[in-house]
């Protein structure tokens, strides 16, 4: 019994055999690809605004500062920086001694946001 061959380039009829298809030389391979990295490259972008405006939102929301009996300027300034409000408590701390304020900081809840500047933070937490 003849063995049968499985290569289709053998068979006995060559009309029978299947072309292949070219492999993403056509230009609306390449033209479809070109436009599925571009919107790709947009989407990317896309996200990335929307998590900077995010973090900006975020960032720049007012935080609630409890300020308690006791709470000296050097506390006051490490609870800032914790909330997120100042990037140095000693800068900070700093700044409310040499202007005056740290004899004068009150006791209660304030709203403060990272947009204020110290003097505004300053002004808010003193009497």
């Amino acid at each position: 019994k003849p063995v049968q061959s499985i290569d289709p380039a053998a068979s006995e009829d060559p009309s029978k055999v299947p072309t292949p298809e070219p492999l993403g030389d056509s230009g609306n391979d390449t033209q479809t690809k070109k436009a599925s990295t571009k919107k790709s490259i947009d989407n990317d972008k896309t996200m990335q605004n929307e998590k900077k405006k995010m973090e900006k939102e975020v960032k720049s929301s007012a935080k609630k500062l409890k300020i308690v009996s006791g709470d000296m300027s050097q506390t006051v300034s490490k609870k800032l920086e914790r909330l997120g409000i100042i990037d140095d408590a000693e800068s900070f701390d700093n700044y409310m001694n040499r202007n005056g304020y740290s004899q004068n900081i009150t006791v209660g809840s304030f709203s403060i946001s990272p947009d204020d500047t110290y003097r505004d933070i300053a002004k808010k937490i003193t009497k």
